[in-house]
Formats: C-alpha cells, structure tokens, sequence
C-alpha cells in the first residue's frame, strides 16, 4: 500500500474503527458478523456525554425507553420535569422543540417524540442493535400498540368530566381493540422474540400491563413512598449512581404531600384499566405472562425494586 494511502487512513482513523469493531464483534459473537461489523462500521462517532432524557414522574410515554436502557445497558440522564414547567422545556432548547415530553438531548442534538427515543437507546445498545430485523419489527410493533393505547387513553384521567364519566363503558373497546392484536402476536411460552431475555416488545408489554402481574409480585416489586423531607436519593437510590442512569433530577420534594411520586405503567395504563375494571389478565393470559416473566429479568427486576416511575401515581389516580 502506497505511503500516501496509509497516511490518509491513519488520519481517518480507519485502522482504530477497524480494530475496535472487531473487538467487539468477537466479544458479542452474532450470528452475522459481517453484517454487525458493517454496522460498526457505518454508526456514528460516540457522544462524549450520555444522553439526556426529560420526561414527568410517571411512566406514561418515557418508561419503555428506561426499561430498554436497564436491558440494554445505556447510561443515560433522567432529568425528572415536574407538569407545567415542562412547556416552556422544549421552546427553550436550541434547536427549539415543542411545548412536549418526553425530549432527549445527545450532544448537539435534540429530538422529541417517543417511539423514536426508545428506537434511538437500543440503537446505542449492543445487545438491542444486534438483533436481526424481524426482531426490531415485532419490538416496533409492540412500542407502537403501547403509543396507540397511551394516545386514546388519558383522556379518562385529564379530560372534562363528562369524558371522565364514561370510562367504565368507553375504555374497554380500546383496550380489547389493541390488546386482542398484540395477544395474538404473543407466542405461547418464552418471550416475543424467543429469546432468553426481554426485548422492546416484551418491555412495552410490561409497560402496560403493570397491574397484570401476579399480585405476590406486584407487591414485592412496589417501593414504598418515602416520608416528607426524605431526599429523592432514598427512594430512587439507581437513579444516582446506577449501572445505566448516570443522574437523576427528581421535583419530589415540590410536589403537594397528598402526591405521591412512588407509585410510578400505572399512568395511564393501569389507571384507567382499574376505573374501567378491565382484567388485562383474565382477557390476555399470554401478555400477562410475559409481563410477569419480564419483571423477572435480573435488569428489570433490580429497576422495579430499587426504584422507577413505573408504578409512578403522582396525580393520586389509584386506590389507596
């Protein structure tokens, strides 16, 4: 090889990517390493900085993209933004970004909108952006059901009183409509994606089918709500120095003492499937299966106990 080509692949640092891609493609050993080393190869330069992730205390539209980041091992920032603050947010970001949450920030880049969120953190994840595409298309199916649900539903929780009114008799078909389509994508044993470890599918699953867990569970899984004056730190002690979460921003302490940042799927999943009486279980057997099989997972189960917004109720929602 001439001198000058050297010269000029040294300066574009080919042979480290070239050496760093192989590194890591004998470390995860897939099943195509040609196709992982293009990747590799093809993925942008690292972020110096974690992402940042700026959602409300609940689980809502910003809990599938945690979950991911605890199964796929993303650090990242959880920057907690209190409802009301968040609408000046986005506006005062550069680029702008609308008056919305949840908005991840990633070095000079912006963007808001959940389903591309959760898509961006398992692509910065090894273990979800080596997964083959039939793979990725069932986890984007699964995200997307859980985003229709969360679009149709809210409406009984935050919407004028004669909305709130016909939950019992409106809320049902929504829930049978989207949940009897993803029931039937579910296989009968083992998780969506037949591996041995929760995908973005089995996750979405989870997010909205928390109060479907077994009740034994369930009630393991719950932290409790600290006492008035306990720091944020207590109750979300991951959140701090976690394995993924690098910091935590919590507006806990500025809540009213009758909100409870604790109790983080609940919104408005479980919420609304509790006012309508909807059994999630009794009607999808294979989704609560999976649900309770995912709360398992060793990531997910050190997220659900150490702390997370999945059983997130600061709007008071549930029964005491």
């Amino acid at each position: 090889m001439a001198a000058d080509h050297r010269d000029y692949l040294a300066a574009q640092g080919f042979q480290d990517m070239l050496t760093a891609a192989v590194k890591t493609i004998i470390t995860e050993k897939p099943t195509d390493a040609k196709a992982r080393l293009v990747e590799l190869l093809m993925a942008p330069p690292e972020e110096s900085e974690p992402p940042k992730l700026t959602y409300f205390p609940l689980a809502g539209r910003g809990e599938l993209t945690k979950m991911c980041a605890a199964v796929g091992g993303v650090k990242y920032i959880n920057n907690v933004i209190n409802m009301g603050d968040h609408v000046n947010f986005g506006p005062n970001l550069s680029p702008k970004m609308p008056m919305t949450v949840p908005i991840c920030q990633h070095g000079s880049t912006n963007f808001f909108e959940s389903l591309a969120i959760e898509t961006y953190f398992c692509n910065l994840s090894p273990k979800f952006s080596a997964l083959p595409p039939k793979a990725k298309l069932m986890d984007d199916v699964f995200a997307n059901i859980k985003e229709d649900v969360q679009q149709a539903t809210p409406k009984f929780l935050f919407g004028p009183d004669d909305v709130k009114a016909t939950v019992k008799e409106a809320a049902p078909p929504i829930f049978k409509k989207a949940y009897d389509i993803a029931e039937g994508l579910c296989p009968e044993s083992g998780f969506v994606n037949g591996l041995d470890w929760p995908t973005k599918a089995d996750l979405a699953i989870l997010n909205m089918a928390r109060g479907a867990t077994p009740p034994d569970v369930h009630a393991q899984l719950r932290p409790s709500r600290p006492s008035r004056g306990m720091h944020p730190s207590s109750m979300h002690p991951h959140l701090v120095a976690p394995r993924w979460c690098l910091s935590y921003v919590s507006p806990c302490d500025r809540l009213p003492e009758s909100v409870s940042c604790s109790r983080a799927g609940v919104m408005p999943y479980l919420a609304v499937m509790t006012m309508a009486d909807y059994d999630f279980a009794a009607a999808h057997p294979k989704m609560a299966r999976i649900a309770a099989a995912a709360a398992e997972y060793p990531a997910i189960k050190e997220y659900l106990v150490e702390g997370n917004t999945l059983d997130a109720d600061p709007m008071g929602f549930m029964p005491k």
